[in-house]
């Protein structure tokens, strides 16, 4: 019997430093890429293959980062990723800034503004937050703060440099994000008060809860993210 648990405890020991090493950092505007392709390295801790990481459930992005360039913006000015395999969720944590010209930011926030995403006859629009941070914020998803499924994804808008300042992480995330931002990205309240809770649209169908722009099946829905080429 002892052999038997000394045999068990070796293992899970093993698969736990195994498990834990999976992980990858990535800081400067040539590494932009890795945000997206860090799925080759998911993939390597992973029985299950894919292709990207983009929907809802264990170990995913919890996101469709619909707001996030699938390439590199011609106006990114910084950019930092982090993803590290964990227990039941893993860390990811993006953080980039980019600076277009004071025309295409314009255009740029007016979409912001008006960008919806809509299925089966519902509408999400953005939450635009204008108190809880030191720049307007375009909150795209604010679940489950401070627990196991947190996933935070806003937008802040600098107009006097009119500059873009994109952050989305998972729970632990956002400290590492703000080590290498050179913007104060957290809110100045903590974060179960920055979305009130009458917002909330993601409640019973989703181990986390609070809200969302997307649905958590994005199949069929309506939404037009054109004017990301304005990075």
């Amino acid at each position: 019997m002892k052999r038997r648990l000394i045999s068990i405890t070796l293992f899970a020991m093993i698969a736990c430093i195994l498990f834990y090493g999976c992980s990858v950092k990535s800081t400067g505007t040539d590494q932009y890429d890795r945000m997206y392709d860090v799925v080759n390295e998911w993939n390597k801790q992973s029985v299950n293959q894919r292709k990207d990481l983009f929907g809802y459930g264990e170990y995913l992005y919890n996101s469709y980062l619909l707001l996030f360039p699938r390439k590199t913006p011609a106006s990114l000015t910084d950019f930092h990723f982090e993803w590290a395999a964990s227990m039941d969720v893993d860390t990811y944590s993006a953080y980039f800034t980019c600076q277009p010209e004071s025309k295409a930011y314009d255009e740029f926030i007016r979409h912001l503004d008006s960008f919806t995403v809509s299925k089966g006859g519902e509408t999400h629009t953005l939450i635009k937050d204008e108190e809880h941070f030191d720049y307007p914020a375009y909150i795209i998803q604010w679940l489950s703060p401070g627990q196991k499924w947190e996933t935070l994804e806003y937008i802040l808008a600098d107009s006097a440099k009119h500059t873009l300042v994109f952050v989305y992480v998972t729970i632990g995330g956002l400290k590492l994000a703000q080590e290498y931002s050179s913007y104060d990205i957290m809110p100045n309240v903590p974060l179960a008060d920055v979305v009130d809770k009458s917002c909330a649209n993601m409640v019973d169908n989703f181990w986390a809860e609070g809200f969302s722009v997307y649905f958590m099946d994005i199949d069929d829905a309506e939404y037009d993210v054109s004017f990301l080429d304005l990075l």
